[in-house]
């Protein structure tokens, strides 16, 4: 399942609002990482927070929240971060009227940890902002030999080969 999700979720352009937020908290309970334990809950997560709707999770009730941590076996900062970070995320978005904006306009982990903790995020730090970036496709987080990285998309888009078939351009990618 996490190779799955590697390849077809990880580090893709995200755009949506609802995702990125999904992804800010998923990165916040996998510690940093995407976890083979929140990739595996993710369903189960996205049940509990209303599939990571903004305006849903900025109003979850306290006692809500309390059940929620103690059923989860979560930490209770993480929990309550999705509600205090769904806020955060209404305060961006009235300024740069979209997070994907707001997290794309810094281009820099540092930077955009700054502007987050101005804006209230919570449970954020260095490595939290960098994962978060890498999910959502503004910073490679591949590793180095991966057929994702963005030096070997880059690789073999150049060494490219066009052949037409039946009137048709087909890409066929060197393997050399």
């Amino acid at each position: 399942m996490a190779a799955a999700f590697h390849d077809t979720v990880y580090g893709r352009i995200v755009t949506d609002e609802k995702r990125i937020f999904e992804r800010l908290c998923m990165v916040i309970f996998g510690s940093a990482r995407y976890s083979k334990n929140v990739i595996k809950n993710i369903d189960a997560l996205r049940l509990c927070f209303f599939d990571f709707d903004i305006y849903r999770c900025a109003e979850l009730p306290e006692d809500y929240l309390t059940e929620l941590y103690k059923t989860m076996g979560r930490a209770r900062a993480k929990v309550f971060g999705v509600r205090e970070n769904a806020r955060a995320c209404i305060r961006v978005i009235a300024d740069f009227e979209s997070l994907f904006r707001f997290v794309y306009s810094f281009k820099n982990p540092s930077r955009t940890l700054a502007a987050m903790r101005k804006y209230g995020f919570s449970e954020v730090g260095p490595e939290t902002v960098k994962k978060l970036m890498e999910s959502i496709g503004i910073l490679d987080g591949h590793e180095p030999g991966c057929f994702l990285e963005s030096n070997n998309i880059k690789r073999n888009a150049k060494n490219a080969r066009f052949s037409d078939t039946y009137g048709r351009r087909e890409r066929r990618l060197c393997r050399a």
